[in-house]
């Protein structure tokens, strides 16, 4: 028996299609920091060791499309030449119009691009405005004024000074935290720690900084890891997360390669 296509059936297809071109945006990142063999493994991590797969492509969430919008905005930040480097601000703008929690990650790599390529940063602010445009456009006709986002209206309201128990919550939680779900991440502060000595020790510092915003800025939400089974909450900052395990990676040899594909099936399970 014929039956309608369900539209959820629809976003679910949508979602895995996007998704799967931020794996992709997220492995030519990823090889701008390492070689292709190190690029492969973390990208690996990317695709199934973490909330990319179990919550970004499965539905069309706005973690979906900023996922995808960070991780091609991190593809151009990570180019040699300004020319080629100024069009990641029309995608760091998309990834917060998607998902107005990425504001701080914007602004740290704004401020990213500033310090690497001065000259060009109006270059930069002008491919950022197309999409600022249109979404303040949208606010004036559907919120009633050009600075209100949907966020706003019953939401920023309940922010708070970051908690610790939310932190917990965020991170070790039984039933939301990163490191319990996806433990390979648990790699990433070491990660950090070892790219003081890295050719791109720039941009990493600016993801480090910008990876534990994200987490401080959920907890801050009044929500003790949020709305869902897994950690949900944290999915936008897995871009973030993932490119700090490079550092680590480039070390991990022989049987330790071997245990970290053991954590990728773990948490992919």
């Amino acid at each position: 028996i014929a039956r309608t296509v369900n539209a959820y059936e629809i976003a679910k297809l949508a979602a895995a299609f996007i998704t799967a071109l931020a794996v992709l945006a997220f492995f030519f990142a990823a090889n701008r920091l390492t070689d292709r063999t190190t690029s492969f493994w973390t990208t690996i991590c990317f695709a199934f060791g973490t909330s990319v797969w179990s919550t970004a492509s499965q539905g069309l969430w706005q973690h979906t499309p900023s996922i995808l919008f960070q991780s091609l905005a991190i593809w151009f930040l990570l180019r040699p030449t300004a020319n080629e480097a100024a069009p990641a601000g029309i995608f760091l703008s998309l990834a917060t119009i998607a998902r107005p929690t990425n504001i701080f990650t914007t602004i740290i790599f704004t401020a990213f691009f500033l310090f690497r390529f001065r000259q060009a940063f109006p270059r930069f602010l002008l491919w950022a405005m197309p999409p600022l445009i249109l979404g303040m456009i949208y606010n004036a006709l559907a919120n009633g004024s050009v600075f209100v986002f949907g966020y706003q209206e019953g939401v920023w309201q309940q922010l708070t000074i970051p908690r610790w128990e939310t932190i917990q919550a965020l991170l070790v939680s039984p039933s939301r935290g990163l490191f319990v779900f996806s433990p390979l991440l648990l790699l990433a502060p070491f990660g950090l720690w070892l790219s003081r000595e890295a050719e791109h020790r720039a941009f990493y510092i600016s993801a480090g900084i910008a990876a534990l915003i994200y987490v401080l800025l959920m907890a801050a939400w009044g929500s003790l890891g949020g709305w869902a089974y897994g950690p949900r909450m944290l999915a936008d900052a897995m871009p973030l997360f993932c490119l700090l395990l490079i550092p680590a990676i480039e070390r991990l040899k022989g049987k330790w390669r071997i245990a970290l594909f053991g954590s990728i099936l773990f948490a992919a399970f």
